[in-house]
């Protein structure tokens, strides 16, 4: 929840609510227009709940973060150009996919993502689930093979490991009813990441058909009074 406004001398406005935060310019005049604080809210908002960001935190590690939404496929559609145009070069993200049975799931990179046609090597990257069928199932699956870690390419979604353990989507993909159905799968799971011995039917629910996927921008959260990182 947004909950707290903080207006500086600087003449902006620091948008905070639980680890998501933005900074609004205000510009020449003396107050930041209403319209504008309403719409830069209701773009950084995502599904991600505190408690699932306090958890993805735990398992990046180097301390807190702030959790900036880049893209979902329900306020800007499903299609590659748009995932590249608003994810490629900034640096770590989450991508995290929502299914009708109440799973949540997806993948951490802590590099970017670019258009390049090739794996990226991440040491860091995981897979993960945080929800199955609606109950708490946090689970991480951790980078066996980094070079092939992160498969960067322009038709493609966000797509991890080689074959692919995780591949969202490839092109553009339509809204059918009350979810998306996605083009990609997890043919190769299990193959650059640890599966900790579960299916990727135990994460997806044998579907690769979402209500939401979202990428994450993740950053240090740095103490605006000492300029440090937290």
């Amino acid at each position: 929840m947004i909950s707290i406004f903080k207006y500086s001398q600087s003449k902006e406005l620091d948008v905070i609510g639980g680890k998501r935060s933005t900074r609004l310019s205000n510009g020449p005049s003396s107050l930041v227009n209403l319209f504008v604080i309403l719409d830069q809210i209701v773009k950084m908002a995502g599904k991600l709940t505190d408690a699932d960001m306090d958890q993805l935190e735990q398992w990046v590690g180097t301390g807190q973060k702030t959790f900036t939404l880049l893209y979902a496929i329900t306020r800007d559609g499903c299609a590659n150009t748009t995932f590249h145009q608003t994810c490629d070069n900034k640096g770590a993200t989450v991508t995290v996919l929502y299914n009708e049975s109440g799973s949540v799931y997806g993948g951490y990179t802590s590099l970017s993502w670019n258009s390049n046609g090739q794996y990226v090597n991440d040491g860091n990257g995981f897979l993960f689930q945080l929800r199955f069928s609606g109950n708490t199932k946090a689970t991480k699956f951790p980078v066996t093979k980094a070079t092939n870690a992160q498969y960067s390419h322009s038709t493609y979604g966000p797509t991890f490991g080689v074959g692919h353990d995780l591949h969202t989507f490839i092109g553009t993909i339509n809204k059918s009813g009350t979810t998306f159905p996605l083009n990609g799968n997890t043919a190769e799971w299990g193959n650059s990441y640890s599966n900790q011995g579960v299916t990727a039917a135990n994460i997806n629910n044998g579907t690769m058909n979402v209500t939401e996927l979202e990428v994450y921008a993740i950053a240090a959260k740095w103490n605006e009074f000492t300029c440090n990182k937290i």
